[in-house]
């Protein structure tokens, strides 16, 4: 979400100034970059070349901005503090894409809920029922905890930071105008 508000905001402040065509292509250029960005994979956001080279186009719309007066220059200051911003959010957002739980972590989970269901089997309880209800509970969380880990390691459970929405409400306002 911050990527896209310093986004938008800097849209608007280009809106403002003289230059024109360069306001007409960043917002052409954001536009595209908004409609692409939610169709990739978060863990593959390191590979996605096509919107870096958007992001890019957009930093170099910016900085051949003409100015004509003071009051252009003022903008192109407030324009570039927000492009740090989302140069800022953006790496951190490719950062976490990037974020990965390693695959000797995955085989030392999967391997001790292994063993703590096959000890449970072994347990020897005399009460059959109450011997069901602990192996089956204790089934039910391990399943949990590695669906949960799993969610983690896919971003699904940090959905507040990796989120596509912001992109299409940057959209909706790029397309309201």
């Amino acid at each position: 979400a911050i990527e896209t508000g310093s986004l938008v905001t800097a849209y608007i402040f280009t809106k403002k100034l003289s230059d024109r065509s360069s306001a007409n292509k960043f917002k052409s250029i954001l536009k595209s970059y908004c409609e692409d960005i939610p169709k990739i994979e978060w863990h593959e956001y390191w590979k996605a070349g096509k919107t870096h080279r958007k992001f890019r186009s957009l930093l170099e719309t910016i900085a051949g901005i003409k100015l004509k007066n003071i009051k252009d220059q003022a903008l192109f200051d407030k324009i570039a503090d927000e492009m740090r911003d989302a140069t800022h959010a953006r790496g951190q957002q490719l950062v976490l894409g990037e974020a990965r739980i390693p695959k000797v972590q995955w085989i030392l989970n999967i391997f001790l809920s292994a063993i703590l269901v096959a000890g449970l089997l072994l347990l020897n309880i005399t009460d059959y029922r109450l011997s069901v209800f602990v192996t089956a509970a204790m089934l039910a969380a391990v399943l949990l905890i590695i669906v949960v880990v799993y969610e983690l390691d896919s971003m699904h459970i940090s959905e507040e930071e990796v989120s596509v929405e912001p992109y299409r409400s940057a959209l909706g306002v790029l397309e309201s105008e």
